[in-house]
């Protein structure tokens, strides 16, 4: 995935920031989705980008890898705040 976007931009292809910072993110839940920080930046990736029904999801996972996490039940708050 991430191969793919170096190629847009060698090619002179516009690629946003979000989409690159989203992309990763992705990435990083998809090599460990046990790992609810990698989550909370996908949270924030969904966020920036206008997915607000993602970032709940995404959040509330993570909320539910690691309930005694503040700082995730904290980025669940605001993402359903958001909606």
């Amino acid at each position: 995935m991430y191969k793919s976007i170096r190629s847009l931009r060698q090619r002179r292809i516009s690629v946003p920031p979000q989409v690159d910072r989203k992309l990763a993110a992705i990435l990083a839940v998809y090599l460990d989705e046990s790992d609810s920080k990698a989550r909370l930046v996908l949270v924030l990736a969904y966020a920036m980008t206008g997915v607000p029904l993602a970032a709940i999801m995404e959040a509330r996972r993570a909320v539910e890898i690691n309930p005694l996490d503040a700082h995730a039940n904290n980025v669940l708050g605001s993402a359903l705040s958001l909606s």
